[in-house]
């Protein structure tokens, strides 16, 4: 009979104990054998949830790896549990709890606002702007407040999804308002305007386009006979027909169904044991420009020198180095997958993309910083959130020493320069003490020449006796 493979898996997400460094969240699987006979190795497969890079892996079961399916566009858990006969076995997860969204990053929106606010106070806008900024302040709070409730994991990843639509639909609000305010404020017409990232390649010149080659193998199993084979091969999403440069004599055609479009011909044929390889130059989607890194880089440098001597200098220059590191990290990426497989690149190029949006929304920062110190100088580093880690630690060491010196202080004070009681009351005091002292003596005297004469009592009734 044949063997038929079964997994059970139950699947629940559940919250790891929070600690002081970070936050983490356990993924687990119960995997099942379901021969009572045999043993049997039974594969595994989890898909994680989407906003999860292999990166946010801390620790598996052995046995299992992280891969990226380049179809789903999602990391997953694979590998094979080898069980005895009816064997269960449980497998976890663990990984960094991705799904909150900085409370530095919510605070600086709460910190911005105003001072954009204060701009179009005098405006014909202010109304509108006053109506739009409580709405975006309502929103942002309504984010802090629900990253704080006590939820189960599931809800948890729900919370975090439904903060990332809040939150985006708030910057939208912010981005109008600078809009209404942009000749008014120092901050360029292109930074208010930033988009979503756009596909690489988009809009150059036809020599400059960058492009790869694909791969696809056909081969002739039979070494004896020869073979007329089909051929399909699916294409990553972000492929369209303008991208395809030369698929050689593979028809391009679309799937309806996946949304994909996917190389086809109907008969390809072979010589016993022969092997065709079709080079398919496509368009490379999976590159960030160099350009753009390098964009991005120039203007962190120029605001961030515009922010010199100004109480926000320290900030810039930490966000500068966070932006540079950001781009290194870009670039050793891009480097270690040339060549590489499609798989690869576009694992990579996933990634990449998230770095790239990090560096825009920091760069991002750094303008509104300068807009801040224009408009609303009074405005606090630690009001934005802004507040550097080494900073943050001396701050709460001065309050910490500052609350201790403050509490001896108050004792001293409590102890030393109250109002002094008058010498009556002291010597009543005195008396009340030497008087209960007195009395609990004499109790004891009472008690002990009370056990002597029983003890006396005793001794003489034994006495008796014996004569």
């Amino acid at each position: 009979m044949k063997r038929c493979l079964f997994i059970f898996l139950l699947l629940s997400l559940m919250c790891a104990a929070r600690t002081a460094a970070s936050e983490s969240i356990i993924l687990k699987a119960v995997v099942v054998n379901p021969s009572e006979n045999e043993k049997q190795k039974v594969p595994v497969e989890l898909p994680l949830p989407h906003e999860a890079g292999k990166e946010d892996v801390i620790e598996l079961s052995e046995g299992l790896s992280v891969v990226y399916d380049t179809e789903q566009r999602l990391y997953k858990v694979v590998g094979q549990i080898p069980l005895r006969p009816g064997e269960e076995k449980k497998v976890h997860i663990r990984m960094n709890d991705v799904w909150r969204i900085p409370t530095k990053d919510i605070q600086f929106h709460k910190g911005y606002l105003p001072s954009l606010l204060k701009v179009l106070s005098t405006s014909s806008y202010a109304d509108t702007a006053k109506q739009i900024g409580d709405g975006v302040q309502s929103s942002l709070d309504r984010i802090l407040t629900s990253q704080e409730e006590l939820v189960n994991p599931a809800r948890h990843i729900d919370i975090y999804r439904e903060n990332l639509a809040i939150l985006s639909e708030a910057k939208k609000n912010i981005r109008f308002l600078e809009k209404l305010s942009s000749d008014k404020i120092p901050m360029d017409k292109d930074m208010i305007e930033a988009a979503e990232d756009e596909a690489a390649g988009k809009g150059l010149p036809v020599d400059k386009i960058k492009v790869i080659t694909l791969k696809v193998l056909v081969k002739n199993p039979s070494d004896t006979e020869k073979a007329l084979l089909p051929v399909s091969y699916y294409l990553p999403r972000e492929v369209k027909k303008k991208d395809v440069i030369n698929s050689e004599d593979l028809e391009v055609r679309n799937d309806p169904d996946r949304g994909t479009l996917y190389l086809h011909k109907d008969a390809v044929a072979l010589e016993p044991g022969e092997t065709k390889i079709y080079k398919i130059v496509l368009r490379d989607l999976w590159r960030i420009e160099p350009e753009k890194i390098q964009d991005l880089e120039i203007k962190a440098a120029g605001l961030a020198q515009g922010l010199e001597g100004t109480q926000f200098e320290k900030s810039a220059v930490q966000l500068q180095k966070q932006i540079d590191e950001l781009a290194n990290q870009i670039a050793e990426s891009a480097a270690k997958i040339e060549g590489q497989p499609i798989e690869s690149k576009l694992e990579a190029y996933i990634e990449n993309l998230s770095l790239l949006s990090q560096m825009t929304e920091q760069v991002t920062s750094l303008a509104r910083m300068n807009v801040i110190n224009t408009v609303a100088p009074e405005t606090t580093s630690e009001s934005l959130g802004m507040e550097s880690q080494t900073e943050k630690k001396e701050s709460q060491e001065k309050i910490s020493e500052k609350s201790s010196k403050t509490g001896l202080k108050n004792i001293t004070e409590s102890w030393f320069k109250s109002d002094a009681p008058d010498k009556t009351m002291v010597w009543r005091l005195i008396f009340v003490i030497i008087g209960f002292l007195g009395f609990i003596s004499f109790l004891f005297y009472i008690i002990w020449w009370i056990q002597i004469k029983a003890d006396r009592t005793a001794t003489c009734e034994e006495v008796s006796e014996k004569k």
